[in-house]
């Protein structure tokens, strides 16, 4: 996004990415390859994620992070995911 005004450029700011309709973005269970770059094939800006065990997961810090009947498991390479 950009502001100008007759004097010309008065700021700018990194575009973000939104959608309108159905999902673009990776959900969690979407299938996925194991990769050490986070978040890989699992980039969904509103959601954080990483590829765990073949399927998209939520990363999270506690429980409060995933969805009902879920937990935060185990540290598995310095992240939690809901399980």
């Amino acid at each position: 996004a950009q502001l100008v005004r007759p004097a010309g450029l008065v700021g700018s700011s990194a575009m973000v990415p939104f959608m309108v309709g159905g999902a673009i973005w990776p959900q969690p269970g979407t299938a996925c390859t194991e990769s050490e770059a986070a978040p890989g094939e699992c980039l969904d800006p509103a959601l954080p994620m990483t590829c765990r065990g073949g399927a998209c997961r939520i990363v999270c810090g506690s429980q409060l992070d995933c969805p009902a009947g879920l937990g935060c498991g185990e540290f598995v390479g310095g992240t939690r995911v809901c399980e």
